[in-house]
């Protein structure tokens, strides 16, 4: 059985481990992440909920994320915040 665990910490040194989705900033992550081997987090630059709408309203929205998300990046690349609605496009 420890030759099974000694197999698995080698495979998981030579891997790349990737965080692709979670809610936690990086800042206070990247030691956890040293020290747990991570290669690379995926820092969202957007939000998977409408802040304004709120979670219930927004969690089975379909359309309108593209939109939320582009004038997110726009509204804080210009210094503005947030801009643009996720009511209305697809």
């Amino acid at each position: 059985m420890a030759h099974l665990q000694l197999e698995a910490e080698e495979i998981h040194r030579r891997a790349v481990v990737a965080v692709v989705h979670d809610h936690r900033p990086i800042g206070p992550d990247l030691e956890l992440m040293r020290v747990g081997g991570v290669t690379a987090k995926v820092y969202q630059v957007t939000v998977d909920v409408d802040v304004e709408a709120g979670y219930p309203a927004s969690r089975d929205r379909e359309t309108g994320w593209f939109r939320l998300a582009t004038g997110q990046v726009a509204g804080d690349a210009l210094g503005r915040g947030r801009s643009g609605s996720a009511q209305a496009d697809g």
